[in-house]
């Protein structure tokens, strides 16, 4: 399990490395560890064509790079790449994790760009 997770991170650096030199721009990512009390999230990013989209994972670092990358990531985010992790938050479990998902899909633009302020002012 050890090797598994230094192969992952030396293969997550890369990807990063070439996200900005492919885009020519910084990609925000958070390592997720796991022994988080709090091992679901659900996340915003912001497109390049700054449209919003909220999902859920219980994994940051590789849900952006999917949605950067590769076919898994979701399909409006396949055309506006790249994308940027605006706001993320933490759930105990699945079930809420996708229920604020959709509390938040149901969001106003203006309440989501309130949202996001709310953890850009620390």
């Amino acid at each position: 399990i050890l090797v598994w997770n230094n192969i992952r991170t030396v293969i997550l650096i890369t990807i990063h490395a070439l996200i900005q030199l492919w885009y020519g721009t910084a990609v925000k990512t958070y390592k997720i560890h796991s022994n988080n009390p709090m091992p679901y999230y659900t996340y915003i990013v912001e497109c390049s064509d700054k449209t919003y989209y909220c999902g859920y994972t219980n994994d940051l670092d590789l849900r952006i790079n999917e949605h950067n990358l590769s076919k898994t990531g979701a399909k409006y985010t396949k055309s506006r790449r790249p994308v940027k992790l605006v706001y993320s938050e933490g759930m105990s479990s699945k079930n809420d994790a996708m229920k604020r998902e959709v509390e938040i899909k149901g969001f106003t633009r203006k309440q989501k760009e309130l949202l996001i302020s709310t953890i850009n002012r620390t």
